[in-house]
């Protein structure tokens, strides 16, 4: 037993958020200066990276009565998933005053757990929303090695890596859940951090497309009865019937729960007889059943809408600024990225922020 322990002692990580990840071998010295030196600091994935074509235009701007220019920098990557982030922004000593957060549509991209892990990492998380269990582990940090059980962490190294990893529609729908679970604890965990860094964080929902069709249907989603009438539906559609597409697309929602491409084929019927509300709903459903998640969804935006109002963080729904005008041709540009008129939007009210909190 006493072997056991200091094995336990010597090989477990210290956590008290219980993680299913481990952070090795990252260097950063080269981006924490910028960062550290920064009045104004963009953090997130893709679409924090695509606030890069405005900002700047916004700090030449802010900064007209000031002695020196504001700083800005952005430290948003490319496939960066919010576990990044959140340990990038930990690394700083120095925290800018304002930093912007724009995410949530890399959460699928690397692998950051084991789901055959699963009832582990779950039991995990309950234990640390244990007030008795997390308040002796933030105490007494080695306790964690104790309380906690202990997953196959996975290794989060320099270079981000694509799961590229063929997983039944069961463990891909227990990997899915699981995610949406650790990243509500990792927004949390980072809108924390700024309030004990004493400093302004501005967070965006991320604008989605709505009318894309879901990567994959779950497989146990799937019979031949509803792939057939699927397949009715869409000639129906294709033919320019969205009366009769619609309303058998209905009927078939309610008895096909889970199956992404039947809300998908519900939700483009009613956008074509301009049913918007009921379109938006039906596609909402379809993106969040998708088995093979690769961008933001209702899912994201309704944990950072929860999350933020909770700490009083400053939001701005892009996401609703853009929805606002689903059903017209116009809104996007591609796959993701809006048209600018609603990034200009978005920056009048970023700037409205920056000024308040900068007093300016």
């Amino acid at each position: 037993m006493g072997g056991y322990t200091i094995h336990l002692y010597k090989s477990v990580p210290i956590l008290i958020i219980p993680y299913p990840y481990l952070f090795k071998n990252i260097d950063l010295s080269d981006e924490i200066k910028d960062a550290e030196a920064a009045d104004i600091l963009v953090i997130g994935d893709k679409m924090g990276k695509s606030l890069h074509r405005f900002i700047p235009r916004s700090i030449k701007k802010l900064s007209v009565n000031l002695k020196s220019p504001l700083k800005y920098y952005n430290w948003a990557r490319e496939h960066e998933g919010l576990h990044r982030t959140l340990f990038k922004l930990k690394s700083l000593k120095n925290i800018p005053p304002v930093i912007i957060y724009l995410g949530s549509n890399s959460e699928f991209y690397e692998k950051k757990l084991n789901a055959r892990d699963h009832k582990i990492i779950s039991t995990n998380f309950l234990r640390y929303k244990n007030p008795k269990i997390s308040t002796s582990i933030m105490a007494l940090p080695f306790l964690s090695k104790y309380l906690y059980q202990t997953p196959k962490f996975q290794i989060i190294s320099q270079n981000i890596t694509q799961d590229k990893s063929e997983y039944s529609s069961i463990y891909k729908q227990v990997q899915i859940k699981l995610t949406y679970q650790i990243f509500e604890h990792e927004l949390e965990e980072l809108l924390e951090t700024v309030k004990v860094k004493e400093t302004n964080l501005i967070t965006l929902t991320s604008p989605i497309k709505l009318d894309l069709p879901p990567n994959k249907t779950c497989d146990n989603a799937k019979t031949d009865t509803l792939l057939k009438l699927q397949k009715d539906i869409e000639k129906f559609i294709n033919k320019g019937d969205f009366k009769i597409a619609f309303n058998r697309a209905k009927e078939l929602s309610l008895v096909s729960t889970g199956n992404a491409k039947s809300f998908y084929l519900l939700g483009i019927a009613a956008k074509s007889l301009g049913k918007f509300k009921e379109a938006k709903s039906a596609l909402q459903k379809a993106h969040a059943y998708d088995c093979l998640p690769k961008r933001s969804n209702i899912i994201f935006n309704n944990i950072i809408r929860k999350y933020v109002k909770k700490h009083g963080i400053i939001l701005i729904d892009f996401s609703k600024i853009v929805q606002h005008n689903f059903g017209k041709d116009y809104v996007f540009i591609d796959n993701f990225y809006p048209q600018e008129i609603f990034y200009e939007n978005v920056l009048k009210q970023i700037d409205q922020s920056i000024q308040k909190i900068l007093d300016i």
